[in-house]
């Protein structure tokens, strides 16, 4: 989330977890399983916007999920927020993370928070889950660890969704000899539901030039995609909607560019940083809401990238990344397309392809991406002579269309960021 808050809080935890006891790693039965593709953000409308009309707002944007857990959240602002969410059919996550930096900082009973919310909260219709830490750092995974299995027995099949700091952080913020060994460290110690990061990719003019990227971007996609994999793990991105610190405010091809390569790369769940301004952010640049409440700019784009991700949800989620590969100047962490692939990319155009085959049968889908987020890309791509046919899913309906190849080439336009699911259908190794 906020990676500068991050690392001056990230030392006053540490000690206090050295005494830990021997934990077991091990992860009751009733996983967590999501019902439709996961959207969520961090910072919702704030305790005077904790209203109804608030929340089907956020609902008829396409979010999934809310994250409930704004400023001094009481007992009774998360009741009111439950409430409001079962009446107008919308699932809510409680966020702990400032709760529980709060009590640390008063020296109240910081590790007895997430027992007493499952108690208090767990048997609420509305509740999806709960969030814990933002980010933390290699010592707190212990912690983490005792937390997520707490929360899983007394509350199973509930989603306990945590959020690592992104590639780029130096080892004296992540606690880590590395950020592999970070992620590593974590997926054996917690053993996640999900696996989530933010990685924020644009800069402010100064910084650098304005609407540079952050150059590890897709290095980082690539590691959390690996990582994901290896553990059986879901695997989420936190993506940049409102400018902060050395952040730029993204425009509504940029937000789109976000969502499509983090599909391409396989990621399960999308959570936008914010929803609603930070509060302690005067004067305050909108988000995906300005301060009011009122939807911005990248309000319509969001809206609309939200419902296409539900609208692909279900194939999105039976899907399993096989590879992904970039054309045009390749950037740090990705390859080139090999030889072999199903889809051969012009070698000129700045475009990125990810293959995936649905899990229990032999189909295989591919995401193709336009990475300028800029300009439109109208180009032809070369689907090998083990190609059958190609299908276009549509984003919009999710109808399913033949699209035309000739002379070999298959000719796709793509908007700035957009990306396309296809559904590649393979000729038999008998044929």
């Amino acid at each position: 989330m906020k990676h500068i808050i991050t690392r001056l809080r990230a030392g006053f935890l540490s000690a206090s977890l050295m005494s830990l006891p021997a934990i077991s790693l091990a992860n009751p039965a009733a996983q967590w399983q999501p019902e439709e593709f996961p959207i969520g953000f961090w910072l919702g409308p704030p305790q005077a916007a904790n209203t109804p009309e608030s929340y089907r707002q956020i609902k008829d944007c396409g979010f999934t999920l809310a994250f409930v857990g704004f400023g001094n959240c009481t007992k009774d602002d998360y009741h009111q927020t439950l409430d409001i969410c079962q009446g107008i059919g919308l699932k809510a996550m409680i966020y702990m993370h400032e709760e529980i930096w709060r009590a640390y900082a008063q020296k109240t009973d910081w590790r007895a928070i997430p027992a007493e919310r499952a108690a208090e909260f767990g048997q609420h219709p509305a509740l999806a889950g709960w969030g814990l830490l933002d980010e933390p750092r290699a010592e707190h995974f212990p912690e983490l660890a005792v937390w997520n299995r707490t929360l899983g027995e007394r509350t199973p099949g509930k989603l306990r969704f945590i959020n690592l700091l992104p590639h780029g952080c130096p080892p004296d913020q992540t606690g880590a000899k590395s950020y592999e060994d970070y992620v590593e460290t974590f997926l054996t110690t917690v053993k996640p539901d999900v696996l989530c990061f933010d990685h924020y990719v644009l800069l402010k003019e100064g910084v650098q030039k304005e609407g540079t990227l952050v150059p590890n971007y897709f290095e980082n996609l690539e590691i959390i995609r690996a990582a994901a994999l290896r553990h059986n793990v879901p695997a989420w991105n936190g993506i940049l909607a409102w400018s902060h610190s050395v952040y730029a405010s993204p425009t509504p091809a940029q937000m789109r560019w976000q969502v499509w390569t983090s599909l391409a790369y396989g990621m399960k769940g999308i959570m936008y940083f914010t929803y609603w301004p930070d509060p302690e952010q005067k004067p305050g640049n909108p988000a995906i809401v300005d301060v009011n409440g009122k939807p911005s700019a990248i309000y319509p784009e969001v809206k609309k990238l939200n419902h296409e991700m539900q609208t692909l949800g279900q194939i999105l989620l039976k899907l399993t990344s096989t590879g992904v590969y970039h054309a045009g100047e390749i950037p740090s962490g990705g390859k080139p397309v090999p030889a072999d692939a199903a889809l051969q990319l012009p070698a000129d155009q700045p475009l990125l392809v990810g293959f995936f085959r649905m899990d229990g049968t032999d189909e295989e889908y591919a995401i193709v991406v336009n990475r300028d987020y800029a300009k439109p890309l109208e180009c032809d791509l070369r689907p090998t002579a083990a190609v059958r046919d190609v299908q276009l899913v549509s984003a919009a309906d999710g109808a399913v269309s033949t699209l035309p190849v000739a002379d070999g080439k298959l000719h796709i336009t793509l908007a700035p960021g957009e990306g396309k699911l296809l559904k590649l259908g393979m000729l038999s190794r008998s044929n």
